[in-house]
């Protein structure tokens, strides 16, 4: 999305699965105890999170491009320049 175009075909196949899970997830939601509900919310969490740090270490970066928004960028080249330093 660098140029701010959106691909249509991927925001259809991104409709066509999230739509189904909002009626199915709103009509078990409903249904479940609600100390199931927060069970499988926390369990979904977990896997969710732990696949996101298997990514990231197996990318072999540093934690802390973990947390940035742009990873490919050095971060003393997004700060922005104090009256004390050398911009």
């Amino acid at each position: 999305m660098a140029d701010r175009t959106v691909d249509r075909h991927i925001v259809g196949w991104l409709l066509a699965g999230s739509l189904p899970g909002i009626v199915l997830g709103s009509c078990l939601a409903v249904r479940l105890p609600e100390t199931a509900l927060r069970l499988l919310l926390a369990a979904t969490r977990v896997v969710v999170a732990g696949k996101l740090a298997y990514d990231h270490i197996e990318s072999g970066s540093t934690l802390f491009t973990a947390f940035t928004r742009d990873t490919n960028r050095d971060w003393r080249q997004t700060r922005p320049c104090l009256s004390s330093e050398n911009c």
